[in-house]
This record gives C-alpha cells, sequence and structure tokens, in this order.
C-alpha cells in the first residue's frame, strides 16, 4: 500500500505547466509542521497534481493557503541541467482540499482521476449548527 496524507501551507507561487500532450500539471512545496512547542519543526514536501486538481489549485490556491493533500509517494530520476543523475521523492496527489487562505472560494475538495474534475462543495457550519 502506497498513501499519504498530508496538511500544510503552499511553500511559494503556483505555476501551471503543461506537458508536451497536453496534460496540466503543478508541482510545488508543501510547508508541513511536525513536533510542537520548542521542538516544532517543518517539512518540506514536494507535491505534484495533474489535470484538473492542478487547474483548480492554481486558479483558487497560492502561496500560504493551507490545504490537505492525499495521493501516494513517487520516486523517479531525471538528469539535471549539468547532466548529473538525481533522484527526485514527492507526493502525486489525488486529492486535494483548500482548508484556509486561497484566493477565492473557501472549503472545496478536489479530486483527481475517474471522476471528470468532480468538484464537491462543503457546507458553511455555524455556531448553531454544532452538536455541543
Amino acid at each position: 500500500m502506497n498513501t499519504v496524507a498530508l496538511i500544510g501551507r503552499i511553500g511559494h507561487d503556483l505555476e501551471l505547466k503543461h506537458t508536451n500532450n497536453g496534460k496540466s500539471v503543478v508541482s510545488f512545496n508543501l510547508a508541513v509542521n511536525r513536533g510542537f512547542g520548542k521542538s516544532d519543526e517543518t517539512d518540506w514536501i514536494r507535491v505534484t497534481a495533474w489535470e484538473k486538481t492542478a487547474e483548480n489549485l492554481v486558479a483558487y490556491q497560492g502561496k500560504g493557503s493551507m490545504i490537505a493533500v492525499s495521493g501516494r509517494i513517487q520516486t523517479r530520476q531525471y538528469q539535471d541541467k549539468n547532466q548529473q543523475n538525481r533522484t527526485s521523492t514527492e507526493v502525486v496527489a489525488n486529492q486535494i482540499e483548500f482548508l484556509a487562505g486561497g484566493k477565492g472560494e473557501q472549503g472545496k475538495k478536489q479530486s483527481s482521476g475517474d471522476d471528470d474534475g468532480f468538484v464537491e462543495e462543503l457546507q458553511d457550519t455555524t455556531e448553531d449548527d454544532m452538536p455541543f
């Protein structure tokens, strides 16, 4: 099983790119906190989102936005500009939920895959709706 779930903040401005065959893609670093108090540290996790998920992420979120990402870990090999062999480990997002700090609409969940870019709106909850 290869599953990962993260909550963090987008670390830089997002730039939508397109592959040679026209697929939309965005890669970014996600700042994920671990620990508490004086031992609080930040891990920077590379995340890649594809197609409608990538397009909606760039349209509605930006640097500093808090998001939840679920997906899988992928390792790939490539050559850098100096022709040195490198390895990259990243999270390939299957689903991204917008939590706070976006450019526009809040509380949206975006999935990729066989759902044709379906976006589910989460209902706003007021204090009167709380069961406690």
